[in-house]
């Protein structure tokens, strides 16, 4: 899969809106955030892995 510079922006937009400090994301909220409604499941979990090998994000 090739990667896609929007949907990584907007995984990152989710998880700023539905995360906190004492509260994060599970994979069920982030895929049903107006953000990420156009994007396919797979798709998004590939860009999260991208984003946690890249260590932008923390599982």
């Amino acid at each position: 899969m090739k990667l896609n510079p929007d949907c990584i922006r907007d995984i990152l937009l989710a998880v700023e809106e539905l995360s906190d400090y004492d509260r994060s994301v599970s994979d069920s909220e982030l895929s049903k955030s107006k953000f990420l409604i156009s994007y396919s499941e797979n798709e998004i979990l590939y860009h999260v892995r991208q984003l946690t090998w890249s260590k932008m994000l923390q599982l």
